[in-house]
């Protein structure tokens, strides 16, 4: 039961994402990837609007029409906002990867960004748990509040690293090349907008 538990892909990214990934490409359906992004953005979206309370110098009570009309259109408004990210930042990829020899298209690199985010969701969930009872306290100053800062900031260090690296290791699994090569990849977009504003 344990083995199969871990075959799972929410398991198996953390620890062997590349072929998680080429697995998702393989057999994943066109809602998956789309699916992924919009959990995201929904967590995300609770994690910054609890989070936000704590700063807000207003009773609870006070603050909670602040909180539902940021839920409510946040709900409607990041899932089309992430959908049209994942579709953009596929193509684009999927463009500065061939310089390098990749081969991923724009489907593939939607899985490689999506199962990305993954590990980050599960960062975000803890996110927005801290959040949310940070919100509640009222004040980013309360006991409970600067007793969890420490080991959030940690996590969150620890966590972007690694996530990055998983990063990397989407993308050039998506392209069927290094992850030195990812990271080039991910530059390139990058260089070509610094030199746009120059």
């Amino acid at each position: 039961a344990l083995e199969k538990l871990l075959a799972i892909p929410y398991f198996t990214i953390v620890i062997d994402p590349r072929q998680t990934v080429l697995s998702r490409i393989r057999h994943g359906s066109t809602w998956e990837p789309i699916l992924i992004t919009a959990v995201f953005g929904w967590i995300q979206l609770f994690s910054y609007t609890f989070a936000t309370l704590s700063f807000l110098p207003l009773p609870l009570a006070d603050a909670l029409p602040f909180v539902a009309v940021t839920l409510l259109v946040g709900t409607i408004i990041m899932p089309i906002f992430m959908t049209l990210y994942l579709y953009i930042a596929g193509f684009v990829l999927s463009f500065c990867g061939m310089p390098l020899g990749g081969q991923g298209t724009s489907r593939d690199l939607r899985f490689a960004l999506a199962w990305a985010i993954v590990p980050t969701i599960y960062l975000s969930m803890l996110g927005a748990v801290v959040g949310f009872f940070m919100g509640l306290s009222g004040s980013v100053t309360d006991p409970a509040a600067i007793a969890f800062s420490p080991l959030l900031l940690l996590i969150s260090i620890v966590g972007g690293i690694w996530n990055f690296y998983i990063q990397l290791q989407c993308i050039g699994a998506a392209h069927r090349f290094s992850a030195g090569r990812a990271f080039v990849t991910l530059l390139i977009p990058s260089i070509v907008i610094f030199m746009l504003f120059l």
